[in-house]
């Protein structure tokens, strides 16, 4: 019993010093005084001195009352706000590093590849092959550049007054980091087709791809100049000019995007050219 005395007077005690040196002297005081009182040679002391110690129950409601008094002198509210304060700039420390968060997120969501010295997301399940051979098939030419250090495979179709180009780019054929498409249109007149060709690229499939959604956010936002959405993790983005129309696909970082002017150029003034609901040639 003793050493639970002793045990309580010193945890007691050692609580007073570290309230009085932040302050808390009221508490911090009561606090001693109370680890003192659970000191076997104290307790015996005042025994001796004082009958009415003597009774433990006596002993009990006064250390109760004490324990209330202390509890009553601490300053609850303002150890809660420091504790806000500390869990804020934990946060705010966390928000200052942006990298730490890019890194998880490439750890837990999608694997990446390096292309040109640097980490890009791989869109998963986006296959090469499936994109141009699909396009070569609707009378686009194409043009592969695979080297060691990443793909690039241009794929383009000119008629009438438009111009197609879709850009798929990758680290291996497998591996693809973004499709670019551009339209341009040099007399203006041809809105739905280019409608119609955005959209139907915007239904290329990757793993839990949603299709329809992707495509009728394009055909919505077409005409709003940096329009942006992620359906399952890929960022669908929208440029424009007065004769073109560019859209991204690729699962983006917190970064500014920056468009090629030459993407955007504007093409010579030439007759109609639609394409139908699938992206084939009207």
């Amino acid at each position: 019993m003793k050493v639970v005395k002793y045990t309580l007077g010193v945890f007691f005690i050692l609580g007073g010093i570290g309230s009085i040196s932040q302050g808390i002297m009221i508490a911090g005081l009561l606090m001693c005084v109370l680890g003192a009182l659970f000191l076997p040679p104290v307790s015996e002391q005042l025994k001796e001195k004082f009958k009415i110690w003597r009774s433990k129950g006596i002993r009990y409601v006064f250390y109760i009352v004490i324990l209330g008094i202390i509890g009553a002198f601490l300053p609850i509210d303002e150890l809660d706000a420091q504790a806000l304060k500390e869990k804020s700039f934990m946060v705010s420390q966390k928000d200052e590093n942006p990298k730490e968060d890019a890194q998880s997120n490439k750890k837990s969501n999608f694997k990446t590849c390096n292309f040109v010295g640097g980490d890009f997301y791989i869109i998963p399940d986006l296959i090469a092959v499936d994109i141009y051979t699909n396009l070569q098939e609707k009378g686009f030419s194409v043009n592969k550049n695979i080297k060691n250090e990443g793909i690039d495979i241009h794929c383009s179709l000119s008629y009438g007054g438009l111009k197609y180009d879709v850009i798929v780019t990758g680290c291996t054929p497998s591996d693809i980091i973004s499709v670019e498409t551009t339209a341009m249109d040099a007399s203006g007149n041809n809105s739905e087709a280019i409608k119609s060709f955005l959209g139907y690229m915007a239904t290329l499939q990757y793993k839990n791809s949603k299709p329809q959604e992707a495509r009728e956010w394009v055909e919505n936002n077409l005409n709003k100049d940096g329009a942006e959405t992620t359906i399952e993790g890929i960022t669908f983005s929208i440029h424009k000019s007065k004769y073109s129309k560019f859209m991204r696909m690729q699962i983006k970082e917190d970064q500014e995007e920056i468009i090629d002017d030459n993407q955007l150029e504007e093409p010579s003034k030439e007759k109609k050219i639609r394409f139908d609901g699938n992206g084939n040639i009207k």
